[in-house]
């Protein structure tokens, strides 16, 4: 009895019922692209945490290439691209990047940036960009079909 019940378990195995718990393995280029954008994102985190003079322009240089690589995904996504997509569920999982997430007290940190008015101006429009462009990522990953997203992804955190 014990011999039937461990061939039935590996046959729904097989069949994909239990593929949830399954750990799938990501792609090379998954990792990569993850870990890019995990030090991205831990860049911008650490400015809002200790903002400075010396570095608006390796911030805002983090925010563009973090605004084109959502903007690559899009397009990326909407060709089926089953490795970005891995990545966009796993992220849509944690509710996308953690710097849109955060708030920061604008005087604040525009005082201790040492920003003008068009630096400020330009952060904001950068942040408007990135909520966009994530929202666009969100979309597209939220009309997938749930059994091939379930099929390509594992629901482990992205980060």
């Amino acid at each position: 009895l014990m011999q039937i019940i461990k061939v039935f378990l590996f046959f729904i195995a097989i069949n994909g019922v239990f593929s949830q718990f399954i750990n799938i393995t990501i792609s090379p280029f998954v990792e990569k692209e993850q870990n890019e954008l995990k030090n991205l994102d831990t860049y911008i985190e650490y400015v809002y945490d200790n903002p400075s003079k010396n570095i608006s322009a390796k911030f805002f240089s983090s925010i563009e290439k973090y605004i084109k690589k959502l903007k690559s995904y899009v397009i990326q996504i909407e060709n089926n691209n089953t490795d970005i997509i891995q990545l966009c569920t796993r992220m849509n999982d944690c509710e996308g990047p953690e710097f849109l997430k955060s708030g920061v007290n604008q005087k604040y940190f525009k005082e201790e940036m040492g920003w003008t008015d068009e630096n400020l101006e330009y952060y904001n429009n950068m942040l408007d960009k990135a909520e966009l462009t994530w929202q666009n990522v969100e979309v597209l990953i939220n009309n997938l079909d749930p059994y091939d997203i379930k099929s390509i992804t594992n629901k482990y955190d992205w980060r």
